[in-house]
């Protein structure tokens, strides 16, 4: 939601890619505000909010829980997940994750479903 929510409207994109050694690479790039140097170190730490006066968001809309679930997730099932990002141009995320039949499927859906 994050990248929905800071992105420009329609200015998001999630691209999932399969490998043959069952590894998965995903990426999520927005073209919103970016993320600081210094608050990427801390993305990942639950609770952690980037100051909400710079964001022009709504106080309380986002927990501060998202990204920090995400890398444990990740981490749990032997992946990782890391960002890029800019200030004023937007936020690569990108996750690695050994894919099972469920993302598999996952992925054919996405990919049988675009508009």
């Amino acid at each position: 939601s994050n990248a929905v929510s800071y992105g420009k409207e329609g200015g998001n994109k999630l691209k999932l890619t399969l490998h043959q050694d069952r590894q998965g690479t995903g990426t999520v790039e927005d073209d919103g505000i970016g993320i600081s140097r210094d608050d990427q170190v801390h993305i990942w730490e639950r609770f952690y909010r980037v100051d909400a006066s710079r964001t022009g968001k709504e106080e309380g809309l986002h927990s501060g829980l998202g990204l920090s679930m995400v890398k444990w997730i990740a981490q749990a099932h032997g992946g990782n997940v890391r960002v890029e990002s800019e200030l004023g141009k937007g936020s690569c995320f990108t996750f690695e994750l050994k894919f099972n039949l469920i993302l598999i499927f996952m992925e054919y859906i996405i990919l049988t479903n675009k508009e």
